[in-house]
């Protein structure tokens, strides 16, 4: 496919500046002569070849060629940010002061939109803007001045934003400088699976090394022209000055020089073992900040080079020196030691980049929390301006009527009523955000409790809270320690509404996220329920108390996003509309189970390996199904859906291994067995969570216990099983995905659609592929099933290297090159944009004596405490 190839082209550059082997070898040229390069590009064979499988030999070097040697007769060495220019000037044109993606009006045949997207994955765009462009031009954006206007216009809202992502890599790059200088940070903090420097175990270490070396480089850009005869001499005369103060210090300087300089041939261990020696020195060479920014003004005045004096805004003081950088090394060729050290401490910042933001060709949810897991370590700083930051790059000042921000609660009240005034604090002193609503979506987080994140190998889901016998799931209940936590979450809710009942003009959703295999719908049901349930009462009492109008807070949940079988997406989705359940004005977040084409999804997964456990389930859920009378069925499939939960009963339950039980005395059991799993009642008659019993001594109830509490049924339904995408399957699935979509009209259901995650998480490769188009087609014809609700949102921006604006544009954009009608594509996304306001959670001004911002302060006066 042609993102494909736009992908490798991508990655092919990226190489050179974003790879752990480009670092080692640390060349900083590109020259046909130079050994060290042909042993790189060996090296790097491997890992395009293992991207992009199918690609031949001959395709990857005529494509090495292109973007390493533009200049096919040049002998000399070629300096490599003229590589760098030479890709980016073909990728990018300066429009209005500032970057834009080149674009062929003549071309149908490739989205140069999209090209830049596989770009924007692999590489941070200032190494673009530096080597590209000339002071001036700072950022990049993907304009399109009539839709922007619309949006401007007319209004639109963002719907779907976690708040832990709310913000550009430039400002978590100023957390990391920040950061590294503190205490609380150790040489292991970014050892994660799959990263670099040994799953990211000398990661820190090379990182404080190379923000020891871009302070000194940046300041040697500062000094007197004259002063130095180039940086060698410049850091010796710094090594001189820290040897007056302590001799461990200059020591230090000179083994992070040379370990930079020198990584092939240097002990990361040693690097590791000095790492609070290079705090020590990183703390001598830079600025003290103390605190925490509360805006972005103040943020970047926390980056180390903000006290340097350069004609430039402080977020843009690293840009304008390292164009100067540039500059210096076409100027002074002979000054290889400048440039080495440069590269290598651009390549640490890159590396960073690649650690953080979703790498395309990876799929599913699992390789998405490895990267959203990675911020925590360096996002310390931003905690104060993320609402701000979210509310600039979801469009605020441009159009932006409604935000909405997604955090996780906290376990008390104190710790939720801070994390309100935070936010509150911000909004009320931001004099842009007034003609903006805002709301915050408390959602529940999903996670199994593995440490399979952390490198460790873990078989068949033993140390997950699914396990009766994880040592935090108190009486040995299954999910009983991920329950009772939740539980202390939405008690922490409801003391603060009982508290602040005003509250709840600001926490406007509830929602549940992040690992959806995780943690079964039936665990989640309850809390859901609950949280819905303190929505109601909250509203009532304010109506009945207080001359405040404000309605419950409303639900929206991840779902349908991540499954091994296109059924068990389905299935969620149909639980969540019947147990939460989801009402008229309610959302889904993603909700992918219901955009795919069952025969398209079977033709890319013929074979499906999953867990005993779940297709079990799938065919109960189907089964009930049909014997509602709800789907129409096949006499074939019938019998064979009842021949196989039979199989899958006998193998994981004891009970039905040991008796001869016929087919059907096996259904009524597992059907009725699913059934108690939503009925709160009946789990807590049988103990769940905390292990109360109460005598009843009915099958169903004994079953019920069993799956809760034994492990060997757990184990055995832990098994994996293959599964084959069959005729009967497909077509059950075309008549299952019918039914769930039917009742998301009927119920007015929106489903939250992120283009940019979607693309990255679902792997679709190109956005004509995207989900969107089956859900809700530009075109519908005959053949399509009736289009569901849908809305756009930017999910992560700095995970996804986005922002909501850039979503909409992405959108109307490949409309173009699926041929679609102008006319038709402006309809379309306007009615999206008024789907997306029309299902928005957030309330505008209360119709009293009080304005908005005095209602904002109101909320806050009444969280903060009285000493």
């Amino acid at each position: 496919m042609i993102s494909q190839h736009e992908f490798l082209e991508a990655e092919t550059l990226a190489i050179l500046v974003g790879s752990e082997a480009a670092f080692c070898t640390g060349f900083f040229t590109v020259n046909v002569q130079d050994d060290k390069l042909q042993n790189f590009w060996r090296h790097s064979e491997i890992h395009l070849l293992k991207a992009v499988p199918g690609i031949s030999l001959n395709v990857l070097q005529h494509l090495r060629d292109k973007i390493w040697f533009p200049k096919p007769q040049q002998i000399t060495p070629l300096p490599l940010h003229c590589v760098f220019r030479h890709v980016g000037r073909g990728l990018l044109e300066e429009h209005g002061g500032k970057a834009k993606p080149i674009e062929n009006c003549h071309s149908q045949d490739k989205d140069e939109l999209q090209a830049w997207r596989w770009f924007s994955f692999a590489l941070p765009e200032e190494i673009f803007l530096s080597t590209s462009f000339e002071t001036g031009v700072n950022c990049i954006e993907l304009n399109h001045p009539l839709l922007q206007q619309n949006l401007s216009d007319k209004g639109f809202n963002e719907i779907h934003l976690h708040q832990g992502a709310a913000f550009t890599f430039s400002m978590f790059w100023v957390s990391t400088l920040h950061q590294l200088r503190t205490d609380g940070v150790n040489a292991q903090i970014l050892s994660s699976p799959q990263a670099v420097f040994e799953h990211g175990k000398f990661f820190a270490s090379w990182l404080l090394a190379g923000a020891i070396m871009r302070q000194l480089l940046l300041a040697f850009l500062c000094q007197p022209c004259d002063k130095y005869s180039n940086f060698q001499s410049y850091l010796r005369a710094v090594s001189t000055q820290l040897n007056t103060r302590s001799v461990d210090l200059s020591w230090t300087l000179n083994q992070v020089a040379k370990a930079l300089s020198q990584p092939e041939s240097f002990d990361p261990k040693i690097l590791s073992a000095l790492f609070q020696r290079m705090q020590a020195l990183y703390r001598e060479i830079t600025p003290e900040k103390a605190g925490l920014p509360k805006t972005l003004d103040e943020l970047w005045c926390y980056d180390p080079i903000s006290n340097f004096q350069v004609p430039e805004k402080p977020e843009f003081k690293e840009l304008y020196l390292t164009r100067k950088a540039f500059q210096y090394i076409e100027s002074h060729p002979e000054d290889t030691c400048f440039a080495q050290l440069l590269w290598q401490s651009l390549r640490l910042k890159t590396l960073l980049y690649r650690h953080i933001v979703q790498r395309p060709m990876v799929t599913g949810l699992q390789w998405f929390i490895r990267f959203f897991e990675r911020m925590d370590a360096f996002d310390g700083l931003l905690k104060k301006t993320t609402v701000e930051s979210a509310f600039s790059l979801s469009g605020g000042g441009k159009g932006l009527r409604s935000l909405e921000i997604r955090k996780p609660p906290k376990d008390s009240v104190s710790a939720m009523k801070s994390m309100i005034r935070d936010q509150l604090q911000t909004w009320i002193n931001h004099p842009a955000t007034q003609d903006t609503e805002l709301g915050l979506v408390l959602h529940l987080v999903k996670t199994n409790g593995s440490a399979s994140n952390k490198t460790h190998l873990v078989v068949n889901a033993d140390d997950t809270y699914a396990n009766p016998c994880h040592p935090k799931n108190y009486a040995n209940y299954r999910y009983g320690h991920y329950f009772r936590s939740k539980c202390s979450e939405i008690s922490a809710i409801q003391n603060l509404l009982e508290q602040v009942p005003l509250a709840l003009y600001f926490i406007r959703g509830i929602d549940t996220c992040t690992d959806e295999l995780s943690i079964p719908t039936w665990v989640m049901a309850p809390l859901i329920q609950r949280l819905d349930h303190i929505g109601q009462l909250t509203s009532l009492r304010l109506s009945q108390n207080t001359s405040f109008c404000i309605p419950p807070f409303r639900k929206t949940i991840h779902a349908g996003e991540d499954f091994c079988h296109l059924m068990e997406g389905i299935r969620h989705l149909d639980e969540i509309l019947t147990h939460y359940p989801l009402n008229t004005g309610d959302r889904i977040g993603h909700g992918l189970a219901l955009g795919l084409k069952p025969e398209f999804w079977a033709g890319k997964h013929a074979v499906v390996w999953m867990s005993s456990e779940a297709r079990l389930w799938n065919l109960v859920w189907e089964y009930s199904i049909y014997n509602q009378g709800l789907v129409e069925v096949s006499a074939e499939r019938y019998a064979k859906i009842i021949h196989t939960i039979t199989q899958l009963a006998q193998s994981i339950f004891p009970y039905f291994k040991a008796t001869e039980k016929k087919a059907s005395e096996l259904i009524e059991p597992m059907s009725t067995l699913y059934e108690n799993l939503f009925c709160l009642s009946t789990l807590i008659q049988a103990g769940f969570p905390e292990g109360e019993v109460f005598h009843n001594n009915s099958q169903a109830s004994q079953l019920l216990i069993h799956y809760l509490t034994n492990e060997h049924c757990f184990q055995e339904s832990q098994k994996v099983i293959e599964v084959r995408q069959t005729p009967d399957e497909i077509d059950a699935l075309n008549k299952l995905q019918r039914y769930v979509r039917m009742r998301m009209i009927e119920k007015e259901v929106t489903i939250e659609i992120n283009p940019s995650s979607n693309f990255l998480i679902a792997h679709l490769q190109e956005l004509k592929n995207h989900p969107i188009w089956y859900l809700n087609p530009v075109n519908p014809t005959g053949d399509d099933l009736p289009p569901l609700k849908i809305a756009i949102g930017s999910d992560d921006p700095i995970t996804f290297s986005t922002r909501l604006p850039q979503e909409y544009v992405l959108i109307n954009n490949v409309m173009k090159y699926m041929n679609i009608d102008p006319q038709h594509a402006a309809h379309w996304l306007n009615e999206v944009r008024e789907n997306g306001l029309n299902a928005r959670f957030t309330l505008g001004p209360q119709t009293v004596d009080n304005t908005r911002k005095f209602l904002w302060k109101e909320i806050y006066d009444a969280l903060t405490p009285e000493y």
